[in-house]
């Protein structure tokens, strides 16, 4: 699969490590996706660039 290939929310929560009833709600908000077909779909390109978004810094 490319990086550029469409993820259902399923495949992206799985991906992630995340639940998909989280996807669904929380992640809405926050997480990068496309509504295809009345259908959410997720690029893993854009996914990786949010987990590196959203790392902590230690002090």
């Amino acid at each position: 699969m490319s990086n550029s290939e469409y993820l259902s929310r399923r495949q992206a929560a799985d991906y992630l490590g995340l639940s998909v009833g989280w996807m669904a709600t929380t992640g809405r908000a926050c997480v990068p996706s496309y509504r295809v077909g009345g259908v959410m779909r997720y690029r893993r390109d854009e996914l990786d660039a949010w987990v590196d978004s959203q790392r902590v810094a230690r002090p």
